[in-house]
């Protein structure tokens, strides 16, 4: 039977199989280019890589490159949504003017708040399976400084409403030491010198 062929098990044992067991034995490594192999066709025990190299070019190329770490993400490729690139560039023009303008960055609370939305927006879409494109980084970082620029105008202005606020608790006497306005100095009686003159 010409389909009939044996190999070599590791405990030295022949095994018959059929030609398409032998390939599949190959495809999933259960046996080697290097297992002893024989059918009526050949005179004498060969190695299979020998009678049937093309199923070992595939499964043994050492070209191919090591899997990636479970921590490493492969990179997508896909274009960053639009979304994401508004969050991220709305979240930078509300941080930025926090530092020179003070209060004065309460201008820019709607920058900040659309940096929010186009963050979270992004993120909704680059979830859904049929969308091409990616950017869930940009829009992380677009949500972060939008986050922060509504933290920072939120502190602003607390602290200015407390700098406001502080006259209101001052006791304005404590910082006029001078006597009252309808206090009248004495005056001392005239003389008897004069008197008797």
């Amino acid at each position: 039977m010409e389909d009939e062929w044996y190999y070599a098990s590791e405990e030295g044992e022949k095994v018959s199989v059929s030609g398409e067991n032998l390939k599949q034995l190959a495809f999933e490594k259960l046996i080697t280019a290097q297992t002893l192999v024989w059918n009526t066709n050949l005179p004498n025990w060969q190695t299979c890589g020998t009678v049937h190299p093309e199923w070992f070019s595939i499964t043994s190329d050492s070209t191919a490159p090591p899997k990636l770490p479970a921590h490493i993400k492969p990179v997508s490729g896909k274009p960053a949504h639009p979304l994401a690139i508004a969050s991220l560039v709305c979240g930078l023009v509300a941080l930025l003017p926090l530092g020179c303008l003070g209060i004065l960055g309460v201008i820019f609370l709607p920058v900040a708040i659309g940096a929010i939305i186009c963050g979270h927006l992004a993120l909704k879409k680059i979830r859904q399976p049929d969308c091409g494109t990616d950017g869930r980084g940009v829009a992380i970082a677009g949500l972060v400084t939008g986050y922060l620029s509504l933290a920072g105008l939120a502190l602003l202005s607390i602290l200015t409403g407390f700098v406001l606020a502080i006259p209101m608790f001052i006791d304005p006497g404590d910082e006029n030491t001078s006597p009252p306005a309808d206090e009248t100095r004495e005056v001392s009686p005239p003389s008897q010198e004069n008197d008797q003159g």
